[in-house]
């Protein structure tokens, strides 16, 4: 915290904040002290699609390709400043869909004024019963270890439905236009033998493969012709002082890599971004139709590319899950939670809630309620079982006892404190369960802590943004370790002095 107080302090920010006004900020974003989960939570944008919309590969709406529909209330999780097209008057965005990972362009507002997304928060989930972090889509993957119940967790992508026991096949061309049919993109064991790819690019004109970066001492190594697929490796760039970026690649065609020129001199590029594109991990078909039995048509090789024209589709049986790619916040932890779509144990973590038992509501996050040796009381009052609350950001799991605590203010009559989301592991010990839109509504309305100027707060996102994209660092203080003494956490427990 200290340490960005200075860095706003120091005339490195373009802003001109007042100490006061920072101070409010990270208390409002990190009641707790500023970790680096709370920091990227922070400084993270997410819109909520409002109505039906394409997601497009570019700014310009009049030359741009569109990679495939936005449904109502999809997530997207914003990438840049909003950017006006000239040529429809509308207001569009670089974003990521939640659900499948795609990256494009979204109207934010269209010609009419009228707002197409809207902000929402970032989603997170608590566990309601422990369940398998595996490895892959089907339900035998590895697990890499069992979440508890109440663990949060971080959506990073999905829910996408999966099929297991059955075939997924996907209409297209292979790269070099010498078939047009279904790709097999996972086959009758469950197992994936091509993903989709956004490293994927296409040649605009005919360019040289060099085998060094270095023009003046290069060897040729083939030609690229026009639409051949080419996969950019670990986004390793050289920039010329003659002017232009050159990039190492792998043709898709005959595994060759090599450097080649994507932007010259001049600003001309050379290559375009290629959306819906499979690269296969093992060896693969392409058949004349979906059907199982349907004719090969062509057999493609580990790092061959496809382009693909529509979404996946089952071939045949099978049972139908969803699959959630998710980041345990506790210890970080990435994978895949499967889940059949009847029995989902994922209850959304949103800033509504209603209590399901009676709770301790105290002034401090994480020390007990009862009177210290100078007879001051943490405690608030208690909450009583259908309780409606309002929680503030993200909960907290006390390193002592590890049970998870959420700052909250009770709807009835607007006692704020902490209060316990989840005891231990046992399932019948989470406290909170997601508020119904009626609940606690004869319960007078609250507002959270008073905001003297909300201009503050999106002047302060807006800062840390910008520092970010030029790339100045600045320090941010590390995660609470569990080992860590109680007396040194003592100064990062709010309501204590």
């Amino acid at each position: 915290d200290v340490q960005l107080q200075e860095f706003f302090q120091s005339g490195r920010c373009d802003l001109d904040l007042p100490e006061d006004s920072v101070k409010f900020a990270l208390k409002h974003f990190a009641p707790c002290g500023l970790t680096r989960r709370t920091f990227s939570w922070a400084l993270s944008t997410f819109f909520k699609v409002n109505r039906q919309m394409a997601l497009t590969d570019r700014l310009e709406v009049v030359s741009a390709k569109k990679i495939r529909n936005l449904d109502v209330g999809e997530v997207l999780e914003v990438l840049g400043q909003p950017e006006k097209d000239d040529n429809s008057s509308s207001e569009r965005v670089r974003c990521r869909a939640v659900c499948d990972g795609g990256i494009g362009w979204a109207t934010v507002r269209g010609v009419s004024g009228t707002s197409d997304l809207t902000p929402t928060e970032k989603p997170f989930f608590l566990c309601t019963t422990a369940k398998p972090l595996q490895t892959g889509d089907t339900v035998d993957s590895q697990a890499i270890r069992t979440l508890e119940a109440g663990e949060l967790l971080e959506l990073l992508s999905g829910p996408r439905d999966v099929g297991q026991g059955s075939e997924l096949r996907v209409r297209g061309v292979t790269c070099g236009q010498e078939a047009i049919g279904w790709l097999q993109i996972r086959n009758e064991d469950g197992r994936t033998v091509a993903k989709l790819s956004s490293a994927i690019c296409k040649c605009n004109e005919p360019i040289a493969m060099t085998d060094i970066s270095d023009l003046g001492n290069c060897t040729l190594l083939r030609r690229i012709n026009t639409g051949e697929a080419l996969e950019l490796l670990s986004g390793e760039e050289v920039r010329p002082k003659e002017g232009g970026v050159r990039k190492k690649v792998r043709a898709c065609q005959d595994g060759i890599e090599g450097w080649i020129t994507t932007t010259g001199s001049q600003g001309k590029e050379f290559v375009r971004t290629a959306p819906r594109h499979y690269i296969c991990v093992e060896p693969t078909q392409v058949h004349e139709g979906i059907a199982s039995k349907s004719k090969v048509l062509k057999s493609l090789l580990p790092g061959e590319a496809f382009a693909a024209f529509e979404e996946p589709k089952e071939v045949s049986g099978g049972s139908l899950f969803q699959r959630y790619r998710v980041r345990a916040v506790s210890d970080g932890t990435d994978g895949n939670l499967i889940c059949n779509p009847t029995e989902c144990h994922l209850q959304p973590w949103v800033s509504r809630h209603q209590l399901a038992k009676e709770a301790e509501l105290t002034v401090a996050a994480f020390l007990p309620s009862e009177p210290t040796a100078t007879g001051i009381s943490n405690k608030v009052r208690m909450l009583e079982a259908g309780e409606v609350v309002q929680v503030f950001g993200l909960p907290l799991e006390d390193p002592l006892t590890g049970r998870l605590r959420a700052q909250c203010v009770a709807s009835r009559d607007k006692a704020t404190g902490w209060m316990t989301v989840r005891k231990d592991s046992n399932p019948n010990s989470l406290i909170l369960q997601q508020a119904g839109e009626k609940d606690g509504a004869d319960e007078p309305p609250t507002e959270p802590e008073a905001d003297p100027d909300l201009t503050v707060l999106q002047s302060w996102r807006a800062s840390m943004r910008a520092e970010l994209g030029s790339k100045r660092n600045f320090l941010v203080k590390q995660e609470v370790k569990e080992d860590r003494p109680f007396k040194q956490q003592k100064r990062m427990i709010p309501g204590v002095v």
